[in-house]
Order: structure tokens, then sequence, then C-alpha cells
């Protein structure tokens, strides 16, 4: 029996994307979910009650994760029901079976950024294989890059960020200080993604400076890691113990931005949620050009862009408990427009 949309999670930022989609489009589409087995995923599928059917795991080895792609996209070719339609975030597997099957796809992109930089042999192939699915949504800001590279016949804007969808929903946990240390007086660090492929390599993680310098500043740190990082290395550089928290299980990412008094980030995500809940948003990504997205909220004051210890710390301090209005009614409005997009593609 087939469903009408099918929606493949493959990263966290996909739970927190598609949340908010799969809440409202339940009521009136049957959905069927994919995920892919890695352990914070899943973890965020569980506490968001998400029902998915996991299907391989990821690997950070470039080799490694090249043939696990290939081997997930032809698992699910041949493992999930028919469907009308199908819904991912940045990486295409779900495009490739929706063309395979020769079924619609939507794809939602807002990372320009891997079309400005030198791309590997693989990341073209995977910029080909974006190019066959049946829509392509993109925030508005970043239109004049994406249209370079892709017909802008199947370019779809909507007005906003992908992270005012991630918000379009969210009610703060009022009790969620209760789970945290340091109640709601702390910052969120988040280390740099250099597993991506997309992530040139650097010579160093900024973290472990920002740690010793925010901690000796005597300013709490609930430090999130990814998969690759070494936890008790990260805690060795804490001016004092007391002063850095790294959680045993999965928190609500948009509760953590909303209460921090600041969020600091190498990636990207993180701190464009910070910033659009009102939070004060460093991202500290190591490289100078920065997708659109960023540029934008930087220009409107949201968010600040820098890799200097003493200019990210100082920032922090001078904007401790000026929290701006938080970006609720955009975010419905976007919610609305992509809820259309994704309606109109299923029952043509």
């Amino acid at each position: 029996m087939g469903v009408d949309i099918w929606i493949d999670l493959q990263h966290p930022a996909d739970v927190i994307f598609f949340y908010p989609l799969i809440r409202q489009l339940e009521d009136s589409h049957s959905l069927y979910i994919t995920s892919r087995r890695r352990d914070e995923t899943i973890k965020l599928i569980d506490s968001f009650g998400i029902n998915a059917f996991p299907v391989l795991r990821d690997y950070s080895d470039p080799v490694r994760k090249s043939l696990a792609v290939l081997f997930r996209t032809v698992q699910l070719y041949t493992r999930i029901p028919s469907f009308r339609v199908a819904l991912c975030l940045e990486l295409p597997v779900a495009v490739a079976v929706s063309y395979l099957r020769k079924k619609n796809s939507i794809l939602f992109l807002d990372n320009d950024f891997k079309l400005l930089s030198k791309k590997t042999i693989s990341q073209e192939l995977e910029i080909k294989v974006k190019k066959l699915a049946t829509r392509i949504v993109i925030p508005k800001v970043t239109y004049s890059t994406f249209v370079q590279e892709y017909d802008a016949g199947k370019l779809v804007c909507y007005n906003g960020y992908k992270e005012h969808l991630a918000i379009s929903g969210y009610t703060p946990d009022a009790d969620f200080p209760e789970k945290i240390p340091f109640g709601d007086n702390y910052v969120v660090i988040r280390s740099e993604a250099f597993s991506a492929m997309y992530v040139r390599p650097h010579k160093e993680s900024l973290v472990p400076n920002l740690v010793r310098a925010l901690t000796k500043e005597n300013i709490p740190v609930l430090f999130i890691p990814r998969d690759e990082d070494n936890t008790y290395e990260i805690m060795k550089y804490a001016y004092s113990k007391e002063l850095i928290h790294i959680p045993k299980r999965p928190l609500n990412g948009l509760d953590l931005a909303y209460f921090a008094k600041a969020v600091l980030t190498g990636s990207g995500t993180m701190a464009r949620e910070a910033a659009v809940l009102g939070t004060p948003a460093v991202s500290f990504f190591p490289s100078n050009q920065l997708l659109s997205v960023d540029m934008d909220l930087i220009r409107r004051g949201r968010m600040i862009h820098s890799r200097d210890v003493h200019e990210i710390v100082d920032y922090v301090i001078s904007m401790w408990g000026k929290k701006k209005e938080p970006e609720f009614k955009r975010a419905e409005k976007v919610k609305n427009e992509v809820i259309s997009i994704i309606s109109e593609l299923t029952f043509s």
C-alpha cells in the first residue's frame, strides 16, 4: 500500500527542520519516514516521538561515506513503499530513489557555500543528482547563487530561512532550565563539522581555546559534541570543571538556543536557530566565505562571524542578557509557504 509523502531524515538538522512539517502534514497526508542509523539523529527522532524506519549508518571516512550513500540508495529503492512525492534536506538520496521510481521529489537547500567552494568528484556527482529533483526549494536570499547552477524553472523560493521552519510551532519549555546545571545562565558551544565534505581541512578547532577563555571569565559552557569529538579532551580545557557540562542524553536544541545567553557554533544551523529565536549568535565557521543566509543574518544584526577567540568572548560579554524578539510570526508564514509547495506537488 502506498503513501502520499516519503520523508528521509539523515542528520539531526533534518529532524528539527521536518518536525513541524510532519506534525501538520500527518493530519491530511499519509507519511512514511526513514532515517539513517546515526546515534545523534536516532536519539533526536525518538525524543520527538517520530516513527521512522532506520536504514544504514553514516561514516566519517570519505570513502566509506560515499559507499554508504550508494548502498543506502539501493536499499531504500528496494524497501520503501510506493509514494507520490519525496522530501529531503541537502542530501539527495531520496531524489535519486524518486528519479529511479519515476516519482516527484522536493529537495530543500540553503547551503550555497558548496557551490562557491572548490568541489571534489563526489560533490560534483552530488550536484548532478540534486538536479534530478522535481522542485528545489531555497531561501530567497540564496537565489542568485543557486540559479547559476540549477534550472530556474525548478527553483522555488520562500521568504526566510530553513531555521524559521524549525521554530514554527515551537513553544519554549519553561521547565527546561531545570535540566541544566547552570539554569539559564550558560553559553552553548558546538564544534566545527570537519567531517563534512564541503569543509576544507583546518589546522585546529577553535573549541578548546573558546572553552578555556569563556570559563576563565566564569562563564558556564554547555558543550554539544559531534560524533567525532573527544569529550574527555574538551573537558580538560575548562578553567574549572564546574563550569562545563556535556549532556549525556539529547536535549531539545531549540530550548538550548532559546534559554542560552549566547550560542557559538563552528557549522551554522544552531547559530541560525539561535539568531531567529533572538539569542546572540556566533558562527566560527572555518572560512571567510559564508552561506548567503549567514551573511543576511549578519547584515540584520542577528549574528556575527569570527574565529578570533578574544573577539568572540568580548561579544558574548557585551551581549549578555540582551535577547532580541524571536521571529515566530515570520516562522509561521514560512511554514505555510512550504506546506503549500508540498501539497501542490503531491496532488498535481
